[in-house]
């Protein structure tokens, strides 16, 4: 970001305050998008594994349900 010399320390503050925000709040969408479809996935890729499905009919026999 350029910021040019002569300008306030109070108004260099305000515009690095507000692109610390706006480059947070695009990170945290970005990261949300990744993740979201990483998770989605790993997910299912976990439930169809043995071990989830031996535990998931355990506790459907037992009538636990699985936290």
């Amino acid at each position: 970001m350029a910021i040019p010399p002569d300008t306030p320390p109070g108004v260099e503050w305000q515009a690095l305050r507000i692109a610390c925000d706006r480059a947070e709040e695009l990170a945290g969408a970005a990261y949300a998008r990744i993740t979201d479809d990483r998770l989605d996935k790993l997910a299912a890729e976990l439930l169809a594994t043995p071990v989830a499905r031996v535990r998931a009919l355990a506790c459907a026999r037992r009538g636990v349900r699985k936290s």
